[in-house]
Parts: structure tokens; sequence; C-alpha cells
């Protein structure tokens, strides 16, 4: 992070630099340093409260996609059900109106 010295005005890399490289001044008290380690923590944190509510919201859809399927699953079963039924009921009256023709 780039910061300005309050002593002199020079340009701080805080990256690679532990004091100003002009005038040899301190800035670990320096406010505009604080503020924007307070903005990068704060900013570490909401990204990772985003990072959290995106799974919960991940999560949330394949839940309902897992109750829709199950959902779509028993209505099925349900179909095939009735159709079976049906199906045995016309052999069953195809049977009893042979028996009675034949």
């Amino acid at each position: 992070m780039k910061i300005y010295c309050d002593y002199c005005g020079t340009q701080i890399d805080t990256d690679k630099d532990i004091t100003c490289p002009h005038c040899g001044a301190a800035y670990a008290d320096d406010d505009e340093l604080k503020t924007e380690q307070k903005r990068q923590e704060r900013q570490l944190l909401l990204g990772d409260l985003d990072e959290k509510m995106h799974r919960i919201q991940e999560q949330e859809i394949m839940k309902e996609f897992e109750k829709h399927r199950k959902e779509k699953n028993l209505e099925l079963i349900g179909k095939v059900i009735v159709g079976a039924l049906s199906l045995g009921l016309a052999i069953y009256v195809m049977c009893k109106i042979g028996a009675i023709l034949g």
C-alpha cells in the first residue's frame, strides 16, 4: 500500500519500506495507514460473508431442486401405478367378457 509521509510528504510503499525512504520517519501510527488497514480488514470480512451467503443460497437452491425432483418422482410413480391398475382392470374386464361370450 502506498501512503505519504506525515513529515516530508514523500510517498512510502508500506509493502517494502518500514520507514520513510526520504526522512526515515516511522509510519506505524499513521492515520492513513490505520484507516486503510481497517478498510482492508473490513473488505476481507465482507468478502467472506459474501462467499458464505453465496454458498447458503446455492444450498437452498439445491434443497428446492431436490424437493421438486422428489415431487415429480412421486407424481410419476402415481401415474405408473394408476396406469398399471387401469391396464389390470381392462384385462380383467376383457377376460370376463371373453368368458361370457365364449
